[in-house]
């Protein structure tokens, strides 16, 4: 049963989202994507290095812009953003 074309999991560092993610979206046949790893793939630094040189707020804003990128994918093309249309 797949109750929704997309999932979007958030919550606290650390809380098992890319754990969970990676399981569910194996469990309903959907693609996986994980913000952190897309943000250090586009920037060629790591999440550690992108709060020391920005702060929280420049992670953030980083976060946001992609997960609203992902969101509008997903919406335009009814298939899960990672799919890519």
């Amino acid at each position: 049963m797949n109750p929704a074309p997309n999932l979007f999991l958030v919550g606290p560092m650390g809380a098992g989202k890319s754990t969970i993610g990676r399981a569910l979206a194996a469990a309903l046949e959907l693609p996986f994507v994980d913000l952190d790893h897309e943000i250090e793939q586009r920037t060629g630094a790591a999440i550690s290095l992108i709060f020391d040189l920005e702060g929280e707020a420049g992670f953030r804003m980083r976060e946001t812009t992609l997960l609203r990128e992902q969101a509008a994918a997903a919406a335009s093309c009814s298939r899960p953003a990672a799919a890519r249309c």
